[in-house]
């Protein structure tokens, strides 16, 4: 027994001493800077509102729309007020994909760090499907397509014509391997920048030997070209002809307008007798994000009048955007769901009828729940 009390007895003493080192905070210590907030210019006056201060508190939930899209909204309003009332903020961020009733939601997809389009009835192409040819023609063992975003290869495809959907904006390569005797060589890339009004597909022929003429055929109009044949020879003439040494030379074109730039590459192997070639043509359809995925709706409550201003089915224009800085894990919401702390940036006009307000400078972190 004397021995059980020897060793209760210094554990009780370091207990006791390591107490003295946490002593509570004195009760004036700072409170903690609000974790919820929203701060812009409303109409060139500087507003700003937090969770836990005016009676103002973060609300976050999801649902999903007649289209079956998943909707992350966050709402940051006040739960009564009587002579300070201010604006109340709604953020409605659509999924990437549509889903299946009650479908288990993902967002690190749907809540993806970048710039996200405004639902205001402008929506541009969600993504492009690409169609594309070999130029050669004969019987051919394989034909085998490679889709890369950057350097990491996306899909392969073996069959003689090729189709993969593109998202827009992002620039891909496209390359067509292809098993024929004499074929110098037997791999063809080329780069595409995806939703570019300008692209443009090479033609080109051997005649006489080792001499070839060039023709283009571009998607919109372009005020310059320059050739650039790959034996340091150039040329701005729009179809040149030109004649090479013997041996192999991958042609560059670029076509430029007002707005755009476009460059396509072409195999040109000068050998006698003539040899075949990889190259491909090209073509792209938008595919309509007629269900505003990804697509963001700002709703503005007035404090005065209690009405409700959005920027949908309004043109933002190109000055106005929404990005999202960053996505975190938080805690579950009073309903026991799962939420995501998302701090964003935008600028945007909401409108109620003949009127409309404008938001600049805007800034906040918001909740959104998921299920």
């Amino acid at each position: 027994m004397k021995k059980l009390f020897l060793y209760i007895l210094p554990f009780c003493l370091f207990a006791l001493s390591s107490c003295k080192k946490n002593a509570l905070p004195p009760d004036d210590a700072p409170l903690a800077s609000p974790v919820f907030y929203f701060k812009c210019d409303i109409n060139g006056a500087p507003v700003n509102i937090a969770a836990g201060v005016n009676n103002y508190y973060m609300f976050s939930s999801h649902l999903q729309d007649a289209n079956n899209v998943y909707v992350y909204k966050a709402d940051l309003k006040q739960n009564t007020c009587t002579n300070n009332c201010g604006y109340n903020l709604s953020v409605l961020i659509n999924d990437f994909k549509v889903s299946q009733p009650n479908e288990t939601m993902k967002p690190d997809s749907g809540l993806f760090l970048g710039k996200y389009e405004f639902n205001d009835g402008t929506l541009p192409p969600l993504a492009f499907q690409g169609t594309f040819y070999p130029l050669i023609s004969g019987t051919l063992n394989l034909y085998k397509w490679t889709y890369y975003n950057g350097v990491v290869p996306q899909a392969t495809q073996s069959s003689v014509q090729g189709n993969y959907t593109f998202k827009n904006n992002q620039t891909y390569s496209v390359s067509l391997d292809i098993n024929k005797n004499g074929c110098i060589p037997p791999t063809h890339t080329n780069v595409f920048k995806i939703g570019n009004p300008l692209q443009v597909n090479i033609f080109a022929n051997e005649d006489p030997i080792l001499n070839f003429n060039y023709s283009v055929s571009a998607t919109t109009s372009f005020t310059g070209q320059t050739w650039e044949f790959g034996d340091g020879i150039l040329s701005q003439n729009l179809t040149p002809s030109h004649s090479f040494s013997p041996g192999y030379y991958s042609t560059k074109l670029t076509l430029t307008n007002n707005t755009d730039t476009c460059y396509s590459y072409y195999q040109t192997p000068a050998f006698y007798p003539a040899t075949c070639n990889a190259n491909f043509t090209s073509s792209f359809t938008p595919v309509q994000n007629s269900k505003a995925l990804s697509a963001i709706t700002i709703l503005l409550t007035d404090p005065v009048t209690g009405v409700i201003y959005s920027s949908g089915a309004l043109n933002q224009g190109t000055g106005n955007n929404f990005e999202i800085i960053s996505v975190e894990n938080y805690k579950a919401n009073e309903a026991g769901q799962a939420t995501k702390k998302v701090k964003i940036k935008f600028n945007c006009i909401v409108k109620n009828g003949a009127n409309s307000i404008i938001i600049s400078n805007g800034e906040a972190i918001i909740a959104v729940s998921y299920q």
